[in-house]
């Protein structure tokens, strides 16, 4: 396949008209058949529209349009990236959310163990499991400035919070003998 120059035009008479980002499917450059994901689109002589990639950006040397499609090059590279980051950064916070409730969970279970102790026995005096498992499930998040040691607190406090009710359990099992 190649570009038909008679029918479209030569390069000076193309008008830079927009660009957009193909995605998984790519199109075919118009001008040399390549595979193409990120696709400028141009209006030819007789204003119909037509599709290239940057591969052929070099067929616009000392023109107008040449400027236009490296900065449409320019705009599209740095929406691709936002996009990439943005993704990264919701796949972070979405694993806060999913932590947080986890240690949250884990929280509320305590404090139930807590509460049944003190039903049980009456008293505000606490043994030394349960004591150690009120202060972790008391304790709140640092503001952390970094995502990762943010999750990697939520972790270890569910870790030990669970730890801890295993080790209270055995407390309430001897208190029920």
């Amino acid at each position: 396949m190649t570009f038909d120059y008679t029918q479209r035009g030569y390069t000076p008479s193309h008008r830079y008209r927009g660009y957009y980002d193909s995605g998984s499917k790519s199109t075919a450059c118009e001008q040399c058949g390549r595979l193409i994901r990120l696709c400028y689109s141009l209006h030819d002589q007789h204003m119909k529209s037509f599709v290239i990639g940057s591969c052929c950006f070099k067929n616009y040397a000392d023109q107008a349009t040449l400027i236009q499609l490296r900065a449409a090059r320019l705009l599209l590279n740095t929406q691709i990236a936002a996009a990439e980051q943005d993704a990264r950064l919701h796949d972070a916070l979405d694993g806060i959310r999913e932590r947080r409730r986890t240690w949250g969970e884990a929280r509320r279970e305590a404090r139930a163990l807590l509460r049944a102790y003190r039903h049980e026995t009456g008293k505000d005096w606490l043994p030394e499991a349960l004591f150690l498992l009120r202060e972790e499930a008391e304790r709140e998040p640092k503001p952390y400035k970094r995502l990762g040691d943010r999750l990697r607190w939520f972790d270890d406090q569910a870790e030990k919070i669970e730890r801890l009710k295993k080790a209270s359990a055995n407390v309430l099992s001897v208190r029920s003998i």
